[in-house]
């Protein structure tokens, strides 16, 4: 037995990042179980240095900057069922929810940061800022 690390470092940085948020784990006794904590996510994201190799095509990206654009919701108690709802950023400051057939403005981005009890963020989007 041995301990071991693994790294992953960014020479590039993509156009629109995807975070996949873990919401789901397996519970040996209970299966898989849904992870309700809230997990505060920036409006505005910056690309720690440490997260670049060191390379001179890396260090071109260093300090992207990026803009939430997009959330993916979990709405539900159990990760065997649920509903997914979407908040979506439209133009510069208009932002939109969307749950099914039903479109709505939200007033602000407060309202995609916000944590609320009757869902948890799922899917992050970014978009770089240029």
């Amino acid at each position: 037995s041995v301990t071991a690390t693994k790294q992953i470092l960014l020479e590039r940085v993509p156009p629109v990042l995807v975070l996949h948020l873990k919401r789901f784990v397996f519970c040996p006794n209970e299966g898989v179980q849904k992870v309700h904590k809230f997990i505060e996510y920036p409006a505005a994201l910056a690309l720690s240095p440490k997260w670049f190799a060191k390379t001179a095509e890396a260090k071109q990206h260093m300090g992207s900057k990026y803009k939430l654009s997009g959330v993916i919701y979990h709405h539900g108690s159990q990760a065997s069922g649920g509903h997914y709802t979407c908040d979506l950023l439209r133009s510069a400051n208009e932002w939109l929810r969307f749950d099914d057939v039903d479109i709505d403005c939200l007033n602000s981005i407060d309202d995609a940061l916000a944590e609320k009890k009757d869902r948890t963020a799922y899917i992050l989007f970014y978009t770089i800022c240029h």
